[in-house]
């Protein structure tokens, strides 16, 4: 051996020759070159792979965030609906709220986030339909504003009826708003309903309402991370029966009906768009609002051109409006535009009165491999049924025939 080289110190397991361990390391000691990877698996022993101090730290400091779909908690949504008159306090109120936000534990909107050129409408509804919890800045001039108390409040209240939002009154200066049993019935912020005006400072008041929103929201994200438990039996139960069903008379009603659909479902994968889903009712309701929110716009100018014309926007309901002009010494034309979400159409009928029940025109929404999109189910003024609109084409093709009257 050449002077210098440290020879290496044999191992134990090589004093036993019959041990398959001793033998390799044995041969490693006649072959230095001999890899370790010649031997078999289970008497490999891989070392612990090293990590740099520059990951170590960055996994200490960022954790591994979970994505959507692995267990992802979406944030609460929160609408502000207020009049613009009370925005000294409202925007007091909106620096109180902004630490929740950041914390990730709710998302707050109001129209202050609108943008130029927006539809104002449509695009308030979008946002109030969408809202877990909706905030009412209650004040007189919140009262008295047609926008806030007949349209955002009603609105806000249909949704509470229906159990899919809860809406909490906010009372900023004193006002009778227990005149409306609806907003009576519910449990008013700050505490007892306090308006901020009457508390020692803007501060304190604003201060005891996010503390009451917290709690809103606390609970609301433990009922959301809550497992659901669904029997087994009556989901088995249901099958039994649907394939019970005969076959041939589902055939002769789809026949009778032609293309449309009577039951569309609320949510269809959108061919193309992996993972992403087309809710055609929402769609329906914001092109429905689109088309309210286009011919208030449309009278309004054919107003302006025509003095002699009288003409009326109404909104019955958030389903439904109504629109009617008038020229002089001849005979009125009307129509009205509902929306029917669970048969998933939007009627168009020349009788003021009607509320869906009776129309001389419907679409419906379509879905392919470019998106959804309304078709025209062709029931009058030959209209065709398999061209794609877009809301504003539907916009268009309603608004000519509701004044092809004025123009004969």
């Amino acid at each position: 051996m050449a002077a210098g080289v440290r020879r290496r110190p044999v191992p134990r397991c090589v004093r036993h020759p019959c041990c398959l361990v001793g033998f390799f390391f044995a041969l490693r000691r006649v072959w230095p070159g001999t890899s370790p990877h010649c031997m078999p698996c289970r008497l490999r022993v891989s070392a612990p792979t090293r990590q740099s101090g520059k990951s170590r730290r960055a996994s200490a400091t960022h954790p591994p965030t979970r994505r959507r779909g692995q267990g992802a908690v979406v944030a609460l949504r929160v609408f502000l609906s207020y009049s613009h008159k009370d925005e000294e306090l409202f925007e007091k109120l909106k620096a109180h709220l902004e630490i929740v936000e950041r914390n990730g534990h709710a998302e707050f909107w109001d129209d202050s986030r609108l943008t130029a050129g927006t539809c104002l409408e449509p695009a308030i509804y979008s946002r109030l339909d969408d809202a877990h919890v909706i905030l009412l800045l209650i004040s007189a001039d919140f009262l008295h504003s047609e926008f806030c108390y007949s349209k955002e409040m009603e609105r806000a209240l249909a949704r509470q009826r229906a159990g899919t939002a809860r809406v909490i009154p906010v009372i900023l200066r004193d006002c009778q708003w227990k005149i409306d049993g609806r907003l009576a019935a519910l449990t008013a912020l700050p505490h007892d309903a306090l308006p901020f005006t009457k508390w020692p400072n803007i501060d304190s008041a604003c201060d005891n309402v996010v503390k009451g929103l917290f709690r809103v929201l606390d609970e609301m994200a433990a009922n959301r991370a809550a497992p659901r438990e669904v029997p087994a039996k009556p989901a088995l139960a249901i099958r039994a029966v649907r394939k019970e069903l005969p076959a041939k008379p589902a055939l002769a009603i789809r026949a009778a009906k032609g293309k449309a659909s009577a039951k569309p479902a609320l949510a269809i994968a959108a061919s193309g768009r992996t993972g992403q889903t087309v809710d055609r009712v929402r769609f329906l309701r914001d092109a429905h609002d689109l088309l309210a929110c286009h011919f208030e716009r449309e009278l309004a100018a054919l107003r302006t051109a025509h003095a002699a014309l009288t003409t009326e926007f109404t909104r019955v309901d958030g389903s439904t409006f109504v629109c009617r002009a008038e020229p002089a010494g001849r005979r009125a034309t009307e129509c009205a535009i509902s929306l029917v979400p669970d048969r998933g159409w939007i009627t168009f009928s020349d009788v003021a009165a009607s509320r869906g029940n009776l129309y001389i025109e419907c679409l419906g929404a379509a879905v392919d491999e470019r998106g959804v999109f309304l078709r025209c189910l062709g029931l009058g003024y030959g209209a065709d049924p398999s061209r794609r609109l877009t809301p504003d084409d539907a916009a268009t093709l309603l608004w000519n025939r509701f004044v092809a009257p004025l123009r004969a």
